[in-house]
């Protein structure tokens, strides 16, 4: 079940009117099992945590990923569980990845307007990665406020855990929030346009060329999977979990600052999802009524 749990809302405070020092997140240990990579964890509670963040980490060429859920394992679309049918017992399969981008290309060339050469794999990659192929892509951007849309986009999550008998032969289900997240990671290796996806021996990040409306707005970045298969997981990365009561005050900060879907999806799509937002939440400007 998804649904945003804010009943009450007070006035977001904006990034440019927060001093930084005056914060301190809650930090959680590292986990992970000896020889593996330990995931850095760390709680967020508030917007202003999240806009602090900017600060801290202005020059240190960071990268973001906004999960709407915490349980999930990072992993490119081709490469997930439940990917291809299970009911035909199939799995991953490295050939038949390149001969579906191989079609991608072969059928996309005139729609595109402007079309990659056809020798720049990772360039077609990422253009198809955006118009929803299954890649070894997984998306990422370089501003965490546009990461922090995409963990709070949908609500809040809710897992039911069990059903319990509260007499009188009434029944409740009991649920727990399962809280969005966003991830971060500095420091990988740039890949280029011009080298083969499929050659890679580490995951690497790619920043593509603007062959696609969105990728400038998302301030979109890649990263690239060798295995695709196996969750995504060094020892930089980092986890930050919003323990908020619901998205409506870092959605509608995020809207006052220019992130919202009119501006990330440009297009009338964008904006019909940015007005029923607004529609919601009440947000719509309202008539001036004359006197």
């Amino acid at each position: 079940m998804l649904g945003d749990t804010s009943a009450a809302y007070s006035a977001p405070r904006l990034p440019f009117a927060i001093q930084a020092s005056g914060l301190s997140r809650r930090r959680k240990r590292s986990c992970g099992r000896a020889g593996e990579a330990q995931l850095k964890q760390e709680t967020i509670t508030s917007w202003a945590e999240i806009a602090a963040l900017v600060e801290e980490h202005r020059s240190e060429g960071w990268l973001y990923r906004g999960e709407r859920v915490g349980n999930n394992d990072l992993k490119p679309s081709i490469g997930r569980d439940g990917m291809r049918a299970r009911a035909l017992e199939l799995s991953y399969d490295p050939a038949l990845e390149r001969e579906l981008l191989s079609e991608f290309v072969r059928q996309a060339r005139p729609l595109v307007p402007q079309p990659p050469p056809e020798n720049r794999q990772l360039e077609w990659m990422a253009l198809a990665q955006h118009h929803g192929l299954a890649t070894r892509l997984l998306d990422w951007t370089e501003s965490i406020f546009v990461a922090a849309f995409f963990a709070t986009e949908a609500g809040i999550t809710y897992e039911r855990r069990f059903t319990t008998n509260i007499g009188n032969g009434h029944y409740i289900d009991v649920e727990r929030p399962i809280f969005p997240v966003i991830y971060g990671i500095r420091g990988l290796t740039r890949a280029l346009g011009d080298c083969d996806p499929f050659g890679l021996s580490d995951v690497m990040a790619y920043h593509p060329p603007h062959i696609s409306p969105r990728i400038a707005p998302q301030m979109a970045a890649f990263t690239v999977h060798p295995q695709p298969t196996v969750p995504f997981d060094k020892p930089e990365l980092v986890q930050w979990t919003l323990q908020i009561e619901g998205t409506i005050q870092i959605r509608e900060a995020l809207d006052v600052i220019g992130v919202s879907p009119a501006a990330l999806f440009p297009g009338v799509d964008g904006l019909g999802r940015s007005l029923t937002w607004k529609y919601k939440w009440d947000r719509l400007r309202k008539p001036i009524t004359p006197s």
